[in-house]
């Protein structure tokens, strides 16, 4: 099983998104901001026979309003401009050859991947919580780090013993989760990605029929995964053998900025290759 790995968000995508828009006549120069960019918007929208070139300068500027501090580097965008004559990973493998020193790349290893959790969790969960805790931070603070168990638990001795015995569990509950955070290493993420990914591509039969979007008459395969660390979600077309799968921490989130998630919440496509 060779697998590889690309970004729901990457900086590198928008050198080639702005490259393309370039061609088209559009600049979206290093110094543009949102701000400067954002009425353009509008005035594209109600604009009729767009170009190619301005229809992605739409989707472009829509996806920035997302989070306006940060350019819209996103797979669905790189995705549009790539020439669908290959596989995807050999296309933007061509890509990345273009790219710089410096400039980053698209295709990411395993190991990689792994490095880059383990850096998630010790930079916006370890490090703060360890300073929470230090600070003697409220029930309301430490519960931004909780999974829906950890907060269940906390509200269940709530009802037995009021507001002092839930800051009590919070701060036990709390303790106990530094120690688990405390723990990860990239070896151990890495175990638990070969123990999920051979989870699903080892046994595809497992995958079972659901609709795409609850109501929906539309129907696919469906399985989700859940590890130590990672959550994995897979879908595929009924009459299609590609899954498209999306590979993330498996908690996490909320201690994201709003309007950052996209951009600072690790998520990834994971990709299956031909041996070489």
């Amino acid at each position: 099983m060779n697998l590889v790995f690309v970004k729901q968000y990457n900086p590198a995508y928008d050198i080639f998104l702005t490259r393309y828009l370039k061609e088209g006549g559009i600049i979206v120069g290093a110094e543009k901001t949102w701000q400067r960019t954002s009425h353009k918007l509008r005035i594209l929208s109600e604009k009729e026979n767009k170009t190619p070139y301005e229809e992605f300068y739409v989707s472009y500027l829509r996806s920035w309003t997302y989070h306006p501090e940060t350019r819209p580097g996103m797979y669905h965008l790189i995705r549009r401009l790539l020439p669908h004559k290959k596989t995807e990973v050999e296309e933007l493998r061509e890509l990345e050859s273009q790219l710089l020193p410096g400039e980053g790349k698209l295709i990411f290893s395993k190991k990689e991947v792994a490095k880059e959790l383990s850096d998630f969790y010790r930079n916006y969960m370890t490090k703060p919580l360890q300073s929470d805790l230090a600070r003697g931070a409220d029930s309301k603070a430490l519960a931004r780090y909780f999974n829906s168990k950890e907060l269940d638990r906390g509200l269940k001795v709530s009802r037995e013993s009021g507001a002092e015995g839930m800051y009590e569990e919070d701060k036990k509950t709390a303790a106990e989760l530094l120690t688990w955070l405390t723990k990860i290493t990239v070896e151990s993420v890495l175990k638990d990605l070969d123990a999920i990914l051979e989870a699903h591509f080892d046994a595809p039969e497992h995958m079972h029929v659901g609709r795409l979007i609850p109501g929906s008459d539309v129907k696919v395969k469906l399985c989700e995964h859940w590890s130590e660390y990672v959550w994995l979600a897979c879908q595929r077309e009924l009459d299609e053998a590609e899954v498209f799968a999306t590979l993330r921490p498996i908690r996490g989130m909320g201690l994201i900025e709003p309007g950052f998630q996209q951009v600072q919440f690790p998520e990834y496509y994971v990709k299956m290759v031909e041996a070489q």
